[in-house]
C-alpha cells in the first residue's frame, strides 16, 4: 500500500545531491530547523549528559580538521576509498574527564555520528564494525575495506589492536573514543576528545566541492554486518552495504 501525505503539508523540496550528510544534516540553509531552536541531538542513557545541536556542530567540524591535519588528507584531492577509517566502538555520547585533558569545559564529550560526520567532511568513508567481532573478524573488514586508521573504545582495544597488527594498521594509527566508566588510558594512544580540542586552533577546511549527482555516486558508509550477522557474504567489498551520501 502506498500512503500520501496530507495535501497541507505540501511539497517535498528538492534534496540537493551535490553536498554530504554531514552538510544537510547541519547546515540551516538546508531547511533543517534552526540550530538554535533545536532539542538536544544526543543523551548519555548511563550518565544523563547530553550535548547541543551547536555543541555537535562544532565538534564535526573541529574533529574533521583534527582527521585532515592528523592523517595529510585533503578535502578535494583522491577518492573516499583512499580515506576509509575503521570505527570498532559502542555508541559513545559524553563522559566526565578531568580539566587536564579538557580544558575548555572540564568534560569530553564525543558521540559515534560525529565522528562519522567528521570522516565525511573530510571526503572519507566511515566503516563501522560490529562490536561482537573477533579480531580475526575485525581484521577481515579493515582489510577488505581498505581502512588506513581505526577507532576503538576502551574494553575492545585488545581485540582492535590484534586486528590491526594483522591489517597493517600500525598502533599510532589506532584512536580511543572514550565512554563513561573508562578506567585510565594507556600511554601512546590519542583520546578522540584531544583531537576535537586539537581542532579548534586548526583553520576552517575548504569547502567541499562536488558535481552534480556526486551524493549519489558517493560512499559514506561500508557496513560489513548489521550487528549481528558475522562475516559478510562474499561480494563486492567482501559483501559489504555501500551507503551513500
Amino acid at each position: 500500500m502506498v500512503f500520501y501525505p496530507e495535501p497541507f503539508v505540501g511539497q517535498i523540496p528538492e534534496i540537493p545531491d551535490t553536498l554530504p550528510i554531514c552538510d544537510f544534516v547541519l547546515d540551516e540553509k538546508h531547511g533543517r530547523r534552526p540550530i538554535a531552536e533545536s532539542l538536544d541531538p544526543y543523551t548519555c542513557g548511563l550518565t544523563g549528559k547530553t550535548i547541543t545541536a551547536q555543541q555537535q556542530k562544532d565538534r564535526v567540524g573541529h574533529l574533521a580538521r583534527a582527521l585532515a591535519k592528523e592523517f595529510g588528507w585533503r578535502v578535494n584531492e583522491g577518492s573516499e576509498y583512499d580515506k576509509v577509517v575503521g570505527v570498532f566502538a559502542f555508541n559513545t555520547v559524553r563522559a566526565e574527564a578531568p580539566d587536564s585533558l579538557c580544558p575548555t569545559d572540564g568534560s569530553r564529550q564525543i558521540d559515534i555520528m560525529t565522528l562519522s560526520w567528521a570522516i565525511h567532511r573530510v571526503n572519507g568513508i566511515s566503516s563501522p564494525a560490529n562490536a561482537a567481532y573477533n579480531a580475526d573478524e575485525l581484521r577481515h573488514q579493515l582489510t577488505n575495506s581498505g581502512a588506513k586508521v581505526l577507532f576503538t573504545v576502551l574494553p575492545l582495544l585488545p581485540i582492535a589492536l590484534e586486528a590491526a597488527s594483522k591489517s597493517n594498521i600500525p598502533k599510532n594509527r589506532v584512536y580511543i573514543c572514550e565512554m563513561p566508566g573508562d578506567g585510565p588510558y594507556p600511554p601512546g594512544f590519542k583520546l578522540v576528545s584531544q583531537l576535537t580540542q586539537e581542532g579548534e586552533s586548526l583553520p576552517e577546511l575548504e569547502p567541499i566541492k562536488w558535481t552534480k549527482g556526486q551524493g549519489a555516486r558517493q560512499t559514506a558508509f561500508l557496513c560489513y554486518s548489521s550487528g549481528t550477522s558475522g562475516l559478510p557474504v562474499s561480494g563486492d567489498h567482501g559483501g559489504a552495504s555501500r551507503a551513500e551520501c
